[in-house]
């Protein structure tokens, strides 16, 4: 009996140590995971834990690391669902472009009688702001129809489905027939696509001249006008610019002329030479500036009355240079004035 009970003891030693051991060699690995060390894998359980893994959210946030940001916030936030915590979390989610996850946390702390005033206030600013830059996606495919985005089952409102910008992946199903595309949204962007019943349920994206789900290149309308109306403009503001040096000139000459007229009695005879020839070289100036003038104007009035598409995506560029030569003040008779000496 002794033997079999020193036996039993050396055995359970053994197996307490191989428990020991393997218990360490855990610990060891998940000291050494990159998913301990970000913090993403390790919730927070006491108040002390909660307190610094807010600090270090804030101290990442400012550090413009917004998703380590949101880690830390979340591990905080399971020890307290404070709503300091949360109007952070909802900064950072809406700094990593996780609008619609911003949105639903700062919408709570608005929702939060404990909040202060000015807390309320910061989240309904942010909340609005990030509101405007969320994406919309609808989608006419009449009745039966499933809709996936991303892997999620999602339904189509009034408006449609409010979306974070950037790529999605979208699954339409209907009668056994399962369609999918990727589709890039833009911040604001309302992207509307339709079902093509009549070529056998075809997803047809805005633009689409095929069947592809590649991405849709901008092609130009047949017969259109191949010059933007910036072409247009900087003929203008050339003209202008042009005409303004003409004016110059022409006053410049003037004034010459009546120096010339005034200062005659005085003059000798070579002097007299040189101001005539110093005269008709001003002439000359001018009415090549003036000639300068015509052909830029002429040219502008080619541009506008046959190259350059006023309508459509022009009309952007138009606005652009708009601002820019609106500075330009032509002068009154520019084509009008010519030197005479």
């Amino acid at each position: 009996m002794r033997v079999e009970r020193g036996e039993t003891l050396t055995k359970l030693a053994r197996i307490m140590r191989r428990r020991v051991a393997l218990g360490c060699l855990t610990a060891v690995t998940a000291l050494s995971s990159p998913a301990f060390a970000q913090g993403s894998a390790d919730p927070c359980s006491t108040a002390a834990c909660g307190k610094e893994r807010f600090q270090k959210g804030v101290e990442a946030y400012q550090a413009g690391e917004y998703k380590q940001a949101i880690d830390h916030f979340l591990a905080a936030l399971s020890v307290k669902r404070h709503p300091s915590i949360l109007l952070n979390l909802g900064l950072a989610e809406v700094r990593a472009g996780q609008l619609l996850a911003g949105i639903a946390h700062l919408k709570e702390v608005e929702a939060d009688p404990s909040a202060s005033a000015d807390m309320r206030k910061a989240a309904r600013d942010e909340r609005l702001q990030a509101e405007s830059r969320t994406a919309w996606l609808q989608l006419d495919a009449g009745e039966g129809v499933s809709l996936e985005i991303d892997g999620q089952a999602a339904d189509l409102g009034e408006k449609g489905t409010q979306l974070d910008p950037g790529k999605h992946q979208i699954k339409l199903t209907r009668g056994g027939v399962v369609l999918q595309r990727q589709i890039e949204l833009s911040p604001g962007e309302t992207l509307r696509v339709s079902l093509d019943q009549a070529r056998e349920l075809v997803l047809v994206m805005p633009g689409d001249t095929s069947e592809t789900s590649g991405p849709i290149a901008n092609k130009p309308v047949e017969g259109s006008k191949p010059l933007s109306p910036v072409w247009f403009y900087a003929g203008l503001g050339v003209t202008l610019i042009v005409g303004g040096f003409a004016t110059w000139s022409a006053l410049d000459t003037q004034s010459a002329h009546d120096a010339y007229q005034e200062d005659l009695p005085t003059l000798t005879q070579s002097q007299i030479n040189q101001r005539v020839d110093d005269g008709h070289a001003l002439e000359a100036r001018t009415n090549w500036l003036l000639a300068g003038t015509a052909v830029a104007g002429i040219a502008t009035g080619v541009l506008a009355g046959f190259l350059v598409e006023w309508g459509g995506g022009g009309d952007r560029a138009a606005r652009a240079s708009t601002r820019v030569s609106g500075g330009i003040s032509p002068e009154g008779g520019v084509i009008g004035l010519s030197g005479a000496f």
